[in-house]
């Protein structure tokens, strides 16, 4: 559970097995972590045998490791920090998502931001009131990322803009 208890940092997770106990003792698996962070969680998506977190400043994951501790999380990104809890996709090669200012992947070790020639025309054009509308979606078989996005003028989703990561070029 994401943001629990309105904690916007604080992650819960209930015994293995068993969606009804989420009190941690010493003969389960029930547990929580509040992450350290200064942003509020945003979203989480699974990729590469791994749990991404991200909040809106930074990134993080979560790898299971059994009994005692259960989860490990671990920072894996610092200053890019997901736009809308549905503005990530997760693709073979990793994770992608947008930003406030940017683009950004996680290939299963770092997070890279993505250098965009398009990023300008993007952010300069978009309705940063309605960022929660953006949202993302893979395309595997073209090797493609796309975002769908509200313009200044839209109060929803009427532009998009696709990263094609095999050949390394963006679509308009």
């Amino acid at each position: 559970a994401l943001a629990a208890d309105g904690n916007p940092r604080l992650i819960r997770w209930c015994d293995r097995e068993n969606y009804n106990d989420w009190e941690p003792r010493p003969t389960n698996e029930a547990g929580d972590i509040e992450l350290q962070t200064s942003g509020s969680i945003q979203g989480a998506i699974k990729v590469r045998g791994r749990t991404l977190i991200l909040t809106s400043t930074d990134a993080h994951v979560a790898i299971y490791q059994g009994p005692p501790t259960v989860y490990g999380f671990q920072r894996v990104g610092v200053g890019c920090g997901l736009v809308s809890p549905l503005g990530v996709a997760a693709a073979a090669f990793g994770a992608f998502w947008m930003g406030s200012n940017g683009f950004y992947v996680y290939d299963g070790n770092t997070v890279q931001e993505i250098a965009c020639e398009v990023q300008d025309k993007v952010f300069e054009d978009i309705n940063r009131t309605q960022f929660r509308k953006i949202f993302a979606v893979a395309n595997e078989r073209a090797k493609e990322v796309w975002w769908f996005y509200p313009s200044a003028g839209s109060p929803e989703c009427d532009r998009y803009v696709a990263f094609d990561y095999k050949e390394g070029h963006w679509l308009i």
